[in-house]
């Protein structure tokens, strides 16, 4: 999505800075119906003198579109205020999920704005964060819900309103704007649906498909082709960086030698058990962990493995989602991304193949994914999103290129079994 991030400074009144992991998404009404009142005035005000010492913010705020000074007419648009994982006073209910567990999402009702554009607009926002969140449709829910307040109230006294938009964000959740206007023509709509939502098909820009239109053999040709060209393995990989990319984390051990080292884990519970690489927490004195949006947590050692480079730290007051373990090893030649914090490098993603699934007796997987210092200790998935293997260690000389090795997943459920 085009979104405007235009971040409340840090430091004031309307930004607490208190770390949060959203559960909801919270619609508002801006209840300023005066011309110009879009969303770039709200981030201004947001950012101004009058907002710096208010408990009152908010994440999102949507428009229609508005007319600017120039009598141009501005399109619509989408403005961030706060990052996603930060909490903000919107919801009017101080320490209660509203305000500590939700994201806030305000509507604006400028008289120059389309209200219908600034519907939609929300609509396609909400689904986008329920799918960047994982959260589900009923996780979508008024300001009403907190406090009692008739907020949207725009949408609360429209008969079926909400239900609409509701209905809205569920259609951009399942890809709605791929739809065309005469799909109900169609013999199996269901299939010209998930084509469009693949990129092979566009429909024509009065958003019809015309599916009993006969195909010239130049279509057919250039159908065939695109298909052929299309990058089968983008969208998997995209979507499983996204998908997994919080549950890997940047790991510092401050040694009592004096000395630290960088490394990278992840999640393997949803209250902050992380698995890592034993030579990661050797010599400790003081283990952090970096989460997403930069959070920093200190984390407590648990314990390691005799027989694998492996070992468990904690961190508390956290909740996320697991890495989920495969059941057994590759197969040789299975593609698989490695997630970690190269030179802490947060956040990076590496592709490539399995060279060899078993090396030496079963103990490691060899991959030709760049695997870099700080690597160490992360996770390297398959494309179904199954963690193969913890990276280990790589060989490294003038003449040698990506020869790296996993911990295998075989010697992860020993180490984990044994616990």
């Amino acid at each position: 999505m085009d979104i405007i991030k235009d971040y409340i400074p840090r430091g004031r009144k309307n930004r607490p800075g208190s770390f949060m992991v959203p559960k909801y998404v919270t619609i508002h009404d801006a209840a300023n119906t005066k011309a110009g009142a879009d969303a770039e005035a709200h981030a201004q005000y947001l950012k101004g003198d009058v907002a710096a010492n208010k408990p009152a913010s908010w994440h999102f705020t949507v428009d229609g579109g508005s007319r600017a000074k120039d009598s141009t007419i501005k399109p619509p648009q989408i403005y961030q205020h706060l990052p996603l994982n930060e909490t903000s006073w919107h919801a009017g209910d101080w320490n209660g999920d509203g305000n500590m567990a939700s994201i806030g999402v305000e509507i604006c009702e400028n008289m120059d704005g389309d209200r219908a554009k600034a519907e939609a607009n929300a609509a396609r926002l909400a689904a986008w964060l329920l799918q960047e969140l994982e959260l589900d449709i009923n996780r979508v829910v008024q300001h009403y819900k907190w406090t009692g307040k008739d907020c949207p109230r725009v949408l609360r006294n429209r008969p079926g309103g909400w239900g609409e938009f509701i209905e809205a964000v569920q259609k951009y959740k399942n890809g709605g704007e791929c739809m065309f206007k005469d799909l109900n023509e169609a013999w199996y709509p269901s299939i010209i649906k998930q084509a469009a939502e693949l990129g092979l098909v566009a429909g024509y820009p009065d958003g019809t498909i015309r599916p009993k239109e006969p195909v010239t053999t130049e279509r057919l040709i250039y159908i065939l082709m695109r298909y052929r060209n299309r990058d089968i393995h983008h969208d998997t990989i995209a979507d499983l960086v996204n998908g997994w990319k919080r549950s890997v984390i940047l790991i510092r051990n401050d040694k009592l030698d004096g000395g630290s080292s960088l490394g990278s884990g992840s999640f393997i519970s949803e209250d902050g058990l992380i698995l890592t690489n034993r030579h990661m927490t050797e010599n400790h004195k003081k283990l952090t962990v970096t989460w997403f949006g930069g959070v920093q947590y200190n984390a407590k050692f648990v314990g390691d493995s005799s027989d694998a480079d492996l070992a468990l730290i904690k961190v508390d007051g956290i909740k996320t989602k697991p890495v989920r373990i495969a059941s057994s090893v590759p197969r040789h030649g299975d593609f698989c991304v490695v997630l970690g914090a190269p030179l802490a490098l947060k956040d990076s993603a590496t592709f490539g193949i399995v060279s060899y699934p078993d090396r030496d007796s079963g103990h490691y997987v060899q991959v030709d994914a760049a695997i870099n210092q700080g690597n160490s200790g992360g996770a390297c998935f398959d494309l179904q999103g199954n963690m193969i293997g913890v990276p280990t260690l790589k060989f490294v000389g003038p003449t040698v290129d990506n020869v790296a090795y996993l911990t295998s997943v075989i010697e992860i459920r020993k180490f984990l079994n044994a616990r």
